[in-house]
């Protein structure tokens, strides 16, 4: 279970029994998320299994939806090309393909609406409506898992208006068109902002946009050196996706102009949903995979090596370790923070996260984590351990942090070279 899984589940799980979302627990993504991970948990598969079974649902997802658009604007001959490259390419390890992170689920799910509007007008005299409510109800549910899970539905919107000047429509059809995609669209976006507002915009706005907008964004202290080391080691995938692109593009705009148009207008829009992110963890490089794969149908895997190293590292099996060793030493244990970050550990130990920010990244981009972390680790609802996933030096260079925690806690075990600590009297 990867960190950003755990801390969706863990999120999710406590908001599910009541946590004040946004408040008492928080992350920086919107709604629809957490209700997809609430729903797995609820259903008995908060779980590593649950997780896995999950992401493979969404790649076969993806793999349907992106043969059916491939068969909209090509023909029946790039269908299975189409749905193989896709299952292919999201399930690249160097890219974090096989986890059921937010860019996956939402591009699937933007995806899936993009085959039903371009179905309900790709070639048609008139549009269907009904179909075309239905696209944009899902493509609303995509943005509702994560902000970036725009894309598809862009060149969807781009599709509608190519058919509609290829096909003549009258203004009244494409106005129709335009007003119920944008209704489908408003339901769960709609849903989301009443949530919002009855349990504290400013919150909600802050966690799914103003945090971004603020601290991590393209526009605003961007991890530009992380752009570079996950370029890196994306480069063998993208490079070989491109080669295959743009010939096939060249080739598709002498008989199928109106699809690269389209396809073109989803890898611009992939590109500005990449870049909104900031912080360019490898499994960003999923957005850029629809578009891609979409395009060349064909792309090769790049070093499995990256899979078997993945296997035993300690980033990843860490939380597990440490969740065997309080089932093994204190069952009931009291609460325990992974410092400065670890969310996942919070799934496997069935506890809310009890600090407001479980993200590394977020320790470092905003300003005010570390005044509260010295505030809550000052009063008496201070954790009972720590555990030390990062150096107290690394989350707080000022040093203020590893003076509170030398002052109240002491080290009781070691796990993988990470000591657990245990507060003093408890």
């Amino acid at each position: 279970m990867t960190t950003d899984e755990g801390g969706y589940l863990a999120v999710a799980r406590a908001w599910f029994r009541g946590a004040d979302l946004y408040g008492k627990v928080w992350v920086d993504r919107p709604q629809g998320l957490l209700v997809v991970y609430g729903i797995l948990d609820r259903i008995g598969l908060g779980n590593t299994f649950g997780i896995r079974l999950l992401a493979f649902a969404a790649c076969c997802l993806a793999m349907v939806a992106c043969g059916h658009i491939a068969w909209t604007l090509v023909g029946e001959s790039a269908r299975l090309p189409t749905m193989w490259a896709t299952g292919i390419a999201l399930s690249i390890a160097q890219i974090e393909g096989f986890i059921a992170n937010a860019e996956l689920l939402s591009c699937a799910v933007g995806a899936l609406g993009c085959a039903a509007i371009l179905l309900a007008c790709w070639s048609r005299g008139a549009p269907d409506l009904r179909l075309l409510f239905v696209g944009g109800l899902i493509a609303g549910c995509a943005v509702t898992l994560k902000q970036s899970g725009f894309d598809a539905t862009v060149a969807a919107c781009v599709g509608v208006i190519v058919a509609a000047v290829h096909e003549k429509w009258k203004f009244r059809d494409f106005a129709r068109s335009a007003g119920v995609i944008g209704a489908g669209v408003a339901v769960p976006v709609g849903l989301v902002l009443v949530h919002a507002s009855l349990t504290g915009f400013h919150d909600w706005w802050y966690a799914v946009a103003g945090v971004r907008i603020e601290h991590a964004s393209a526009l605003a202290s961007a991890d530009w050196p992380k752009l570079r080391e996950t370029g890196r080691i994306v480069a063998p995938i993208v490079v070989v996706a491109l080669v295959c692109a743009v010939p096939l593009l060249a080739r598709m705009a002498r008989t199928h102009v109106r699809a690269v148009i389209v396809l073109s207008s989803w890898s611009i829009a992939a590109i500005g949903a990449f870049l909104m992110g900031g912080l360019f963890h490898r499994h960003y490089w999923v957005i850029l995979m629809f578009p891609f794969v979409e395009t060349a149908r064909a792309v090769r895997m790049g070093d499995n090596e990256v899979a078997a190293e993945l296997d035993d590292d300690t980033r990843i099996v860490l939380n597990e370790q440490v969740a065997d060793w309080f089932a093994r030493h204190d069952p009931g244990h009291g609460t325990v923070w992974a410092m400065c970050a670890s969310s996942a550990l919070y799934a496997l130990i069935d506890q809310a996260p009890p600090f407001r920010y479980s993200w590394f990244a977020y320790f470092a981009a905003t300003p005010e984590a570390l005044p509260m972390l010295y505030d809550w680790l000052g009063s008496d609802a201070r954790p009972e351990y720590v555990v030390q996933v990062q150096s107290a030096r690394r989350c707080d260079p000022s040093g203020q942090l590893g003076s509170l925690i030398g002052a109240k806690y002491s080290v009781v075990d070691t796990v993988m070279g990470h000591p657990i600590l245990k507060l003093a009297g408890s």
